[in-house]
């Protein structure tokens, strides 16, 4: 009878060091788990744009996740005229970046990534050598595959040139440089008109004679506050505005020698 006592306690102390074991090994997968889950908030080779404000003003930030975990972006609107590089970490659900110009740091932002119906990125710009912080609240507004080096990873040359591309399109629209534009642009294309016609332009005659009807005044007025950095792309090119116009690669560009077109034109 003893000895049928002390054979079951031995067995239910074997069972009880099995469960710690068990439970031990289930607390660190689901802590494992939830790492891994904060840390695909910035994925790698995928471009996460937030769009808010900065102390009331406007600004777009765009960033991803490099090979060695870092977080790197930029910025276009901290400083008019610059483009601010970030870098930085992902800590759970918080995500510190320094903002630099030419290697020396400029500032910080210090905020928390947020997930609910859609992302949030919010906190405090904290510039450096002031005694002040500004408040940012920023809203996830695109995403695009890219790598950390190379943005527009389906376009010949830098991401350098394809944005001065998009800076340089601007400007003849502007200045009615219709000789260059004609020269770039994708033949047919399709421009859409006033009450979604559409217009197919065949030839750089052509869309010199047509030129008013393409360059409307809608179209040049939202150019004034279309951003020539950080830009979304996909599948049908790179995105100007909201889709009304798409850049495309010419089809004999290479990276020692890149060239760009317009492949669509909306108006309205």
């Amino acid at each position: 009878m003893w000895l049928n006592a002390l054979l079951f306690m031995s067995y239910f102390e074997e069972k009880k060091e099995y469960m710690k074991i068990f439970i031990v090994f289930l607390l660190i997968l689901l802590n494992t788990s939830s790492v891994l889950a904060q840390e695909q908030i910035i994925e790698k080779d995928w471009w996460k744009t937030y769009s808010g404000e900065l102390n009331g003003q406007e600004i777009v930030l765009s960033v991803n996740r490099g090979s060695d975990n870092k977080i790197v972006g930029s910025t276009c609107d901290l400083i008019q005229g610059h483009k601010v590089n970030l870098i930085g970490n992902e800590y759970g659900n918080s995500l510190r970046l320094n903002a630099m110009i030419n290697d020396s740091i400029i500032g910080t932002f210090d905020g928390y990534l947020i997930r609910k119906d859609d992302d949030f990125y919010k906190g405090e710009f904290k510039p450096v050598g002031k005694d002040a912080s500004y408040t940012f609240d920023l809203k996830y507004s695109s995403g695009s595959y890219g790598t950390t080096e190379k943005r527009y990873v389906d376009f010949p040359g830098t991401d350098t040139q394809l944005e001065q591309f998009a800076k340089d399109l601007i400007l003849a629209f502007n200045t009615k440089d219709k000789e260059w534009l004609s020269q770039k642009m994708y033949y047919p294309l399709p421009v859409y008109l006033k009450n979604k016609t559409k217009l197919t332009i065949t030839s750089p005659i052509q869309f010199i004679e047509e030129y008013e009807q393409i360059a409307t005044q809608t179209l040049l007025g939202k150019m004034t506050s279309w951003k020539t950095c950080n830009l979304s792309s996909n599948h049908s090119g790179v995105m100007l505005g909201r889709g009304e116009i798409w850049i495309w690669r010419e089809d004999t560009a290479t990276n020692e020698d890149p060239k760009y077109r317009i492949n669509n034109i909306v108006t309205n």
